[in-house]
């Protein structure tokens, strides 16, 4: 299993926060639940973290689960702003996309966990698992990542 660091769930986590913090930092209305839609964006990237950090048998399934919740509640206060008109749909349809891509991303690492059987008949499942999410969803995440990165780039150099 690839370190923490390299992971596409992770960096993807690490994206959607960064966009969510400046959405509230930079918003010319008020947000509602800004405290709430801070800390649940936040808590998905750490709970993937913690959950990479620990052993096979040291509650990595929970954390990612954990992660998955925070996901489902960062999407629930995204909604409650659009309902109330603080942010516009193509916002709220873009960083919903995205949570709902690391949602089934962190599904197929619950389903596929743990990595490594003891039995080679028993691995082979789990890597065609493995292969048929990373070619799913791969390619959105990365797609993403790299908008996110011109998008801060173009902003640093206005």
């Amino acid at each position: 299993m690839k370190n923490h660091r390299n992971l596409s769930v992770l960096e993807a986590a690490e994206a959607v926060e960064t966009e969510i913090n400046g959405l509230i930092d930079d918003s010319s209305q008020r947000l509602i639940h800004t405290t709430q839609l801070r800390r649940s964006a936040h808590s998905i990237v750490a709970n993937i973290s913690e959950a990479f950090g620990r052993g096979a048998d040291g509650g990595r399934a929970q954390s990612l689960r954990v992660a998955r919740g925070e996901a489902e509640e960062t999407i629930s206060h995204l909604r409650a702003n659009l309902e109330s008109k603080r942010i516009d749909q193509r916002t709220f349809w873009r960083l919903r996309n995205r949570l709902i891509t690391i949602v089934k991303m962190l599904r197929a690492l619950e389903r596929t966990w743990p990595p490594f059987q003891t039995d080679v008949r028993e691995s082979a499942p789990f890597a065609r698992c493995v292969s048929r999410a990373v070619r799913t969803f791969a390619p959105l995440v990365s797609r993403a990542v790299r908008q996110l990165r011109r998008q801060a780039v173009f902003s640093a150099q206005s």
